[in-house]
């Protein structure tokens, strides 16, 4: 199925957690940590056959060269690739993101996926993916929740509430986000049955999710709106303000506008999946 969506990428990961073979000048997403492709071109190569539209890939701007070589040596050319001044987070970035996508068409779909996963059934991906822009077009925030292997603490956990009437993908209604737990603590979500691991996955509509950030995060509304509305094209880069940016508090999506929303949609995703952590 080809769905009608922005593939939007986030790269710009500093490199902590691999140290020694991930490291500030060279982050995880750009290893080859799982084939013979990197991270970031894996997660690239994942979306684009199934959507229609280029990517947008978020990055920090000393990567952008590595990035845009990264692209163009699987053929990707027409990506906007749109460069964080400083690290500010995911809300931030996914804030510059829905800007730009919101330019050429306010009510297209995004799929915002971080650049470091490996997922390697990806018919089930985009099976899901599939499903969750339907769920997207009718208005809702959707994240994918990973079903449980482990009482896992290095992931947040996703508590699952209701089915969603109308649609037959699995989708429920979410009680709550819950941060990283400690062990005994996610062994109890785990035995809920009703909980599943938060991915970093988000499927909405542009328009959708800036109106949630305008209600929830004013601030981050203005600043991102004002760091893309004076960001300069550089070669094929899009360097964004970064005054602007700066002033963007250090937030992820999560906290600052899922949880807060009452839109937001849990998409049960049973395949494998690892964040490749340590």
């Amino acid at each position: 199925r080809t769905s009608h969506y922005v593939p939007v990428i986030l790269a710009g990961g500093s490199g902590t957690r691999l140290w020694p073979l991930s490291r500030t000048e060279y982050p995880k997403q750009f290893l080859a940590l799982a084939g013979e492709q990197s991270l970031l071109q894996a997660t690239v190569a994942r979306v684009s056959e199934q959507s229609a539209s280029s990517p947008v890939v978020v990055c920090s701007e000393q990567h952008r060269f590595l990035t845009a070589e990264q692209l163009q040596a699987i053929g990707v050319n027409d990506a906007s690739i749109l460069l964080e001044p400083v690290a500010r987070n995911t809300l931030p970035a996914i804030g510059l993101a829905a800007w730009h996508v919101q330019k050429t068409n306010a009510d297209a779909v995004m799929v915002v996926l971080p650049a470091d996963h490996v997922i390697e059934d990806i018919e089930q991906l985009q099976s899901s993916l599939a499903d969750a822009v339907e769920l997207a077009e009718a208005g809702y925030m959707v994240t994918l929740g990973i079903k449980p292997t482990s009482p896992a603490t290095g992931y947040g956990y996703i508590s699952a509430a209701t089915p969603l009437p109308g649609f037959d993908s699995g989708a429920m209604s979410v009680s709550q986000f819950i941060e990283k737990p400690n062990e005994e603590k996610s062994a109890q979500l785990i035995a809920t049955n009703q909980c599943y691991w938060n991915a970093g996955i988000f499927i909405f509509k542009a328009s959708v999710f800036l109106k949630s950030l305008e209600q929830h995060q004013k601030d981050i509304h203005r600043f991102t709106k004002a760091a893309l509305e004076e960001a300069v094209a550089d070669l094929d880069f899009l360097r964004v303000d970064s005054k602007a940016f700066s002033d963007c508090d250090n937030i992820s999506i999560d906290v600052g506008v899922m949880e807060k929303s009452d839109n937001v949609v849990v998409l049960p995703y049973e395949s494998s999946w690892s964040d490749i952590g340590s």
